[in-house]
């Protein structure tokens, strides 16, 4: 993205100085504005209007239909321009009905950026709430979360009891313990999921099992550590 701001200074001098010195918001209505604009030619002609224009103006000439809360994700996105595709993905995420969920947890985030935005789409719409996106905060654990709420759930446990409290956390070490009370109440049993795929222990608090995870077919395979 900075690269299209290199770019636009070269055709119109002054544009990146003036972006920089604008606000966190109206950088992150630029950015949100090129990466969906493909057409360099169009960009160059419109580095003026990018400067100039209303927010909301920028956004419906370079989304038509601007998604309700797109502007207010992008006021919190921060300083710096992000990759191309958390435009595109925050922009279809708040225009789509079934992601309903997902579109109040960035309304109710105080910062959002790639990452959250993906931690969002991974996990199951029932836990999507702000404090389970701090507390898992990276999408390699919000993998294993999801692959540990299915095995509760294989191994008995109630899921809609079990999304109730996971909503409830609000830090990792809120969510450690839980995966610990959690698992106490399971009896796990070995499946046909291969070792080979990759042991590896839990980096959320379940320090008294190792666990291996098919992401395909979601099986599981559990052992008690020595």
């Amino acid at each position: 993205m900075l690269k299209t701001i290199v770019e636009l200074d070269q055709y119109r001098p002054g544009f990146a100085g003036a972006y920089l010195r604008s606000s966190n918001e109206r950088r992150q209505v630029i950015a949100a504005a090129c990466a969906v604009q493909r057409d360099q030619e169009v960009l160059r002609e419109d580095a003026d209007f990018l400067l100039n224009a209303r927010h909301h103006t920028i956004l419906a000439k370079a989304y038509r239909r601007v998604p309700t809360g797109l502007r207010g994700a992008l006021a919190r996105a921060g300083a710096q321009p992000h990759d191309k595709r958390f435009y595109s993905i925050l922009a279809r995420t708040l225009n789509s009905p079934s992601h309903a969920r997902i579109v109040q947890a960035i309304n109710q985030l105080p910062s959002i950026d790639l990452t959250r935005l993906c931690v969002l789409r991974m996990l199951p719409p029932e836990v999507c709430t702000p404090g389970v996106v701090e507390a898992v905060d990276d999408v390699r654990t919000t993998k294993d979360a999801v692959a540990l709420i299915e095995l509760l759930v294989i191994s008995g446990v109630d899921r809609h009891a079990l999304a109730t409290a996971i909503t409830a956390v609000s830090d990792k070490r809120q969510l450690g313990r839980l995966w610990d009370r959690w698992a106490a109440r399971c009896v796990f049993l070995h499946s046909r999921c291969s070792p080979a795929r990759g042991i590896t222990r839990s980096r959320m608090g379940l320090t008294s099992v190792r666990w291996s995870v098919d992401t395909e077919t979601a099986r599981c395979a559990i052992w008690s550590m020595c």
